[in-house]
């Protein structure tokens, strides 16, 4: 006789290990579900035998395995779809892992939604419409749709969309969710697409002439929020490279937050000079003097700019250096506007200060108890720290679901990676460079 289970089998074995809270979402999820429909008295009332018999009747055999370990990524039951996936491929079930198909969306070896993870979570500002189409096709259910909704920012509704089982675990849910930003926010992925072409052209252009520098540690340069890799020797060309256009997009797209506030001192100066400057036209002026709230004014003139590319992005920076206009800044912004008139500077003094050649005490080591006092926004840090593989996913929802941003520094600043690699040191100071760059002025 076969020691191979069944898929029955299988699937009572997977129901059986779900605590009785899990099981009882299980049930729920099933009863909402438009297709397959699952009959609720039914549903309710059976054991996990039973549920095993529902799901074969309702997705076939050959498909109930697959479809349980998706319900069970929704839910974001990880380890339980981890087990059952291996069980299935165990087994010899020829669906086994189908959630991982081949996405035309992956290059590379990894999908757009994971290539562009930090530009997606900064950028995406309307989050309601995509969350009612994951909800329509099934990548969330109504509690996480709630859970999600309250969120008080975009990026923080985003950083959970991004967080979630079904994106996490398979391209199926990415697919689902690529094609609910390219028809919802078109122009921002538009602008991913073309620079992803764009650095691949570069990195064509370049070979092996560059490198990101010398003594650096690590060998990826960002255009756009993603890494580029440049090999090569000559780490004395940087400050070249720092001048590329791409510098102007990504200092204004990390310093949105700020400006925004910095901003509303005078809401309709900066309007003004940024339609006489051209940066936008006479319809844009006209549009975003019709709302009359600061912060959600800003946020928009700063999109637009953003989205009409590097020069515009190049003008309006220098723009803020206008007499006139920064009479009216705080003392933070003056110094801001002051700090990016070099754009390559400040990628210049993160690199330098994260050379460690001759012995001396890292950067990230030597100020540990300021960085754990004074750093209050984590969030963005930890998002670098794990696109650049340094934490994991398990790791990151651990660190952010610390109460406040000292116990969120302190787990960080205990990471066995932190502690013991030199390069993991390096992306942590860069991430501090470009989300804290006043702070870190300030330890040097």
């Amino acid at each position: 006789m076969s020691g191979k289970k069944s898929v029955k089998s299988l699937l009572v074995n997977a129901l059986e290990d779900l605590r009785s809270k899990d099981l009882k979402k299980f049930r729920h999820t099933l009863c909402d579900r438009e297709q397959p429909r699952f009959g609720r008295r039914a549903v309710e009332d059976a054991d996990e035998l039973d549920l095993a018999d529902l799901l074969i009747q309702a997705c076939t055999e050959a498909k109930a395995g697959q479809f349980t370990i998706d319900i069970f990524n929704q839910l974001q039951f990880t380890e339980d779809a981890k087990r059952l996936t291996e069980a299935m491929a165990s087994a010899g079930v020829s669906d086994a892992g189908s959630s991982q198909s081949t996405s035309k969306h992956v290059t590379g070896g990894l999908h757009f939604i994971e290539k562009h993870r930090i530009a997606l979570i900064q950028r995406v500002s309307m989050v309601e419409p995509i969350l009612d189409h994951l909800l329509s096709k099934g990548v969330i259910n109504q509690e996480m749709y709630q859970t999600i909704h309250v969120q008080p920012t975009s990026h923080s509704k985003m950083r959970e969309i991004m967080g979630l089982g079904n994106i996490r675990c398979g391209n199926k849910g990415k697919d689902i969710l690529y094609e609910a930003l390219t028809e919802l926010e078109p122009f921002l992925m538009d602008d991913l697409k073309e620079a992803f072409t764009w650095r691949r052209q570069a990195l064509t252009h370049l070979g092996s002439q560059w490198s990101y520098l010398a003594g650096f540690g690590v060998d990826a340069v960002e255009f756009f929020g993603d890494p580029l890799v440049i090999v090569g020797v000559s780490g004395a060309r940087l400050s070249e490279a720092s001048r590329c256009g791409w510098c102007n997009k990504k200092q204004l797209l990390k310093a949105k937050n700020k400006l925004i506030k910095w901003l509303r001192v005078d809401k309709d100066l900066i309007l003004n000079y940024v339609q006489s400057d051209g940066i936008i036209t006479d319809s844009e002026y006209a549009a975003l003097k019709q709302d009359p709230v600061p912060d959600s004014r800003n946020g928009a003139l700063l999109d637009k700019v953003y989205d009409k590319g590097e020069d515009k992005c190049a003008q309006f920076l220098e723009l803020l250096k206008d007499r006139d206009l920064q009479e009216t800044y705080p003392t933070e912004m003056a110094e801001w506007v002051s700090s990016v008139s070099d754009s390559g500077s400040r990628e210049g003094s993160s690199a330098s200060a994260s050379k460690n050649m001759d012995g001396e005490k890292h950067f990230i080591d030597k100020h540990r108890k300021e960085l754990i006092k004074r750093v209050t926004t984590v969030e963005p840090i930890l998002d670098e720290l794990l696109d650049q593989g340094v934490i994991t996913h398990e790791e990151y929802s651990n660190i952010r679901s610390k109460p406040d941003s000292y116990a969120k520094m302190r787990e960080l600043m205990d990471h066995r990676n932190i502690r013991e690699s030199q390069k993991s040191k390096n992306i942590l100071q860069k991430a501090l460079m470009e989300n804290n760059p006043f702070l870190m002025d300030d330890l040097k």
